[in-house]
């Protein structure tokens, strides 16, 4: 699918809200266009970014919790074998279609009350006037891999079974997903938030390897776009951008606010990525306390600096602007609800202005 966003509007995931209602008449009001299901990590735990996808690892008796109720990859080493190869078959079966094996992989309603409301709307046929898009959202791998150990405390990203484990799992999750969202008869688009990926490169983390991440990036790009699925990759911190383009991502959402200099590392593919069809996410709205201090117009004119700065180094300006997608910076899960929505709000205002004066 080729995809020319023009300015549209959708959000990385997270809100402050503990009411699903509350929180999706924010979405709707907002990102009428691209509405997300929103992670509702103030509810508890369960909804928390790594938690939410851990319920299948759980259930497979591939995981417990420890003492203080910590997710942690751990189960009897004679039992390693037969756990692992009937979880990896159960996958297998759900990529093949096996309904019953998908399902295994559903989120628990606990987890995911956000997406559940979202659902209900997609079947009452109560979607926003004008939706063009749905969006969903998982954990990314590198994020989850290094966040869950085994029992000896180490991060399972560096075991290779385990990672295999993982990314298996956050895959079938996510087909599940873009199955459900499918259901509203508009194309999807799920991002992969994954921060983690800022770890490679650094001397904190030698094991990371960069064929590990495109390896894992191409599973999950090639899994979801063999369903239509529109695969987006979302990190809030500066990365080797081109990671994305060799593991087949469509979109590269970042943190366009305080990160733009990152994006230098693309410049050599940019022309040929978005004339490709692929997209920038630009995060150019603030998740943070310095959101206060700006305004449409000040957000306006920072956006136009960064396209200018681009074209002066030969990035065509109408590809810029056809092929972009604006959003906040990051998930705004951790701000008041009052701040939460200031920031949806200049991410449409902004939008809008950037349509009027570039689209007429």
């Amino acid at each position: 699918m080729h995809w020319e966003p023009r300015f549209a509007t959708t959000g990385i995931g997270s809100l402050p809200y503990t009411e699903e209602e509350e929180a999706l008449a924010v979405v709707f009001r907002y990102f009428p266009d691209i509405p997300h299901w929103p992670q509702l990590p103030g509810r508890g735990k369960e909804e928390g970014f790594v938690e939410q996808f851990a319920p299948p690892l759980l259930k497979a008796g591939l995981a417990t919790r420890d003492n203080e109720g910590r997710v942690v990859i751990d189960f009897p080493p004679e039992k390693g074998p037969e756990l692992m190869t009937s979880f990896l078959e159960k996958c297998l079966a759900a990529e093949e279609g096996d309904g019953e094996a998908l399902n295994f992989f559903a989120f628990p309603p606990e987890a995911a009350s956000g997406f559940y409301a979202f659902m209900r709307k997609v079947e009452t046929h109560n979607l926003p006037e004008g939706a063009v898009m749905v969006k969903g959202q998982i954990s990314g791998p590198v994020t989850v891999g290094f966040y869950l150990k085994d029992g000896a405390g180490k991060a399972i990203y560096y075991e290779p079974q385990l990672r295999e484990i993982l990314l298996r799992t956050l895959g079938v999750q996510a087909l599940w997903q873009g199955r459900e969202l499918a259901k509203s008869g508009l194309p999807v688009l799920l991002f992969i938030d994954d921060p983690g990926m800022y770890a490679y490169g650094s001397s904190l983390y030698v094991g990371l390897q960069r064929e590990d991440i495109v390896s894992g990036l191409r599973y999950l790009t090639e899994l979801l776009h063999r369903e239509g699925i529109i695969t987006g990759v979302h990190s809030c911190a500066g990365i080797d951008w081109t990671l994305l383009l060799e593991g087949g991502v469509k979109v590269i959402s970042f943190d366009a606010y305080n990160y733009f200099d990152s994006l230098v590392v693309l410049l050599p593919h940019l022309t040929d990525f978005l004339a490709g069809g692929g997209v920038l996410a630009w995060g150019i709205v603030p998740t943070s306390p310095a959101v206060d201090g700006e305004s449409t117009e000040s957000l306006v004119e920072r956006l136009e600096a960064h396209f200018n700065w681009l074209a002066e180094r030969g990035i065509p300006l109408e590809l810029l602007c056809r092929q972009a997608l604006i959003t906040p910076a990051c998930g705004t899960g951790t701000l008041t609800p009052e701040r939460a929505e200031l920031v949806y709000r200049l991410t449409a205002e902004l939008a809008a202005k950037m349509r009027a004066k570039y689209f007429k």
